[in-house]
């Protein structure tokens, strides 16, 4: 809630700014983080609407149903207009949503062809992301199957960017992050490795695996409420 202003008026003994703080973060690939003695009031006024928008879900039912489910996801929403600012969400998140039409229609065709998988598929575009995750804590107060049913969430945000670790810095652009948390320790990371050793060869890079990304991890996108 608090604008750039206003965070830079606090920074300002410090001789920080936002942005200098974000270029010494790129260059340094560590954290800045340090103590500002300063003290501060604020009123904040809090007017609320309620709009009602949908999650956008289907499913490709399984052949065994024992064997649970698979949760693919993504969300379809994000900022819109911030004043005379308009984001379009391209890469947040359109990316993600348009991958998952494609493997659902991929599937869906590979079914057609009577080749339909083991576990129920359930295909998540999620609404209220940037609201604070709204459209997939819905789906996991209200599952459509039961949650112990549900063997796995790979969940799917911003495809397609290279960000500003990579952008002129690394040899490679043709790469992903590894967000895998296998809780359950069945394998996931592994399986994984090896589809993308068969089929993509992306470089699989492991830099948020450390822990002080722990939360972003966890947090950071709509995997969270199944967690």
């Amino acid at each position: 809630m608090l604008s750039e202003e206003g965070a830079n008026e606090l920074l300002a003994p410090s001789d920080k700014t936002i942005k200098s703080l974000v270029q010494d973060i790129s260059t340094t690939l560590r954290p800045q983080s340090f103590t500002i003695n300063t003290t501060i009031g604020c009123h904040i006024q809090i007017d609320t609407t309620e709009e009602k928008v949908p999650n956008v879900i289907g499913v490709i039912y399984g052949t065994d149903s024992s064997a649970g489910c698979i949760i693919l996801s993504a969300h379809h929403d994000h900022y819109g207009k911030k004043g005379k600012i308009i984001y379009y969400g391209a890469v947040g998140n359109a990316s993600g949503t348009v991958v998952i039409m494609e493997i659902a229609t991929l599937m869906n065709k590979a079914v057609e062809k009577g080749f339909r998988p083991k576990r129920t598929i359930i295909f998540a575009s999620y609404t209220g992301e940037k609201k604070g995750l709204l459209g997939s804590y819905h789906l996991a107060a209200n599952p459509l199957f039961p949650m112990k049913k549900i063997r796995a969430v790979l969940n799917i945000d911003m495809m397609g960017r290279v960000d500003t670790f990579y952008n002129g810095k690394r040899a490679v652009s043709h790469y992903a992050y590894i967000l895998v948390i296998d809780s359950l320790n069945r394998a996931l990371r592994n399986a994984l490795y090896a589809a993308n050793e068969k089929l993509g060869k992306l470089k699989l890079d492991t830099y948020y695996k450390q822990s002080q990304f722990m939360e972003r991890r966890l947090m950071g996108s709509d995997q969270y409420p199944f967690y």
